[in-house]
């Protein structure tokens, strides 16, 4: 079994963020029950985007941020490349979406073509995504109250 996991829960391994003690509980019982993980690849400059972000607020020092990139290569993301079909699909989610940018469009686009659950943990895109008709997109926080 695979899931697609959005770059915010994998981010939330290597920061500490609101939500990094469930990310880290999730990512544990999903490498438990021997899952394999895929995003698309833009995951990593996502990733590399809130580092640089933490750094710039000297949340973080440059030096912890290479570590952090270091520790991202050890998740074992399987990472697709787009597809023309795939890019459209995702033009296609970020219309449904409504959103101006097709970042998290890519990452329910990948779980569709993949027929595969989506894990994030925006509940704005968890939520948002369901109404426009994506059932397989998982909140980590909705999973935390259940």
């Amino acid at each position: 079994m695979s899931i697609v996991v959005d770059a915010n829960i994998l981010v939330a391994q290597v920061l500490e963020l609101d939500y990094s003690e469930a990310a880290r509980a999730k990512l544990a019982e999903w490498l438990d029950q021997d899952l394999r993980l895929y995003a698309p690849t833009l995951w990593r400059y996502e990733a590399l985007s809130a580092l640089r972000k933490f750094v710039r607020h000297k949340i973080l020092l440059q030096k912890e941020a290479v570590e952090a990139i270091k520790a991202f290569a050890g998740l074992g993301i399987q990472e697709v490349r787009p597809s023309p079909a795939l890019e459209e699909e995702t033009l296609v989610w970020a219309d449904r979406l409504d959103q101006a940018v097709a970042y998290d469009a890519a990452y329910v686009a990948l779980a569709e073509s993949l027929e595969f659950e989506l894990w994030t943990a925006d509940r704005r895109l968890a939520r948002a995504a369901r109404a426009a008709g994506a059932a397989w997109v998982r909140s980590l926080q909705e999973a935390e109250a259940s």
